[in-house]
């Protein structure tokens, strides 16, 4: 683990000098995004868990429950919207 974490700050300063990526960048940062990425694309909480190396699916559920919430208010956008054109005259599906 040091290792690889080492590796990694040593290219994020070549990417930081080359103004590939922003200052602040951490390796937690980096770890939570994959999290939220996998769990958008629809892996389920073992994968997440395996990727990221947790020990417990307590983090993993929690990137997964990210995804469905944003899923659900997609889903709740699309409704909204098709229920306004149907009340609109001449509205239709």
């Amino acid at each position: 683990s040091n290792g690889f974490q080492r590796e990694f700050f040593k290219l994020i300063r070549k990417l930081e000098i080359a103004g590939s990526v922003a200052k602040g960048l951490t390796y937690h940062g980096l770890r939570h995004t994959v999290g939220k990425r996998l769990a958008d694309a629809g892996c389920d909480t073992r994968d997440i868990q395996a990727w990221l190396g947790h020990r417990t699916s307590a983090m993993a559920e929690h990137y997964a429950k990210e995804a469905d919430q944003r899923l659900r208010v997609k889903g709740a956008v699309a409704k909204l919207k098709r229920a306004a054109r149907r009340a609109l005259p001449g509205g239709t599906n």
